[in-house]
């Protein structure tokens, strides 16, 4: 699975690419440790808490809560 982090002027935005099409994408949150942010491709945000800090985890997490 490859992980693409892409930068834009609101931070860092991470993708998985299987996920990218489906998902938005995901970053992590600015206010508060442990907590992502997810972007949906219908322009929904959902947050999701993943302490590890492992992007693989979230994005394990994100589509199996979908």
């Amino acid at each position: 699975m490859k992980i693409n982090v892409y930068r834009t002027v609101h931070g860092d935005y991470v993708g998985i690419d299987e996920w990218n099409r489906e998902w938005g994408g995901f970053k992590p949150s600015r206010t508060c440790t442990g907590w992502w942010d997810a972007y949906l491709p219908d322009g929904r945000r959902k947050e999701l808490f993943e302490p590890s800090g492992d992007p693989l985890r979230v994005a394990q997490r994100l589509f199996s809560e979908a």
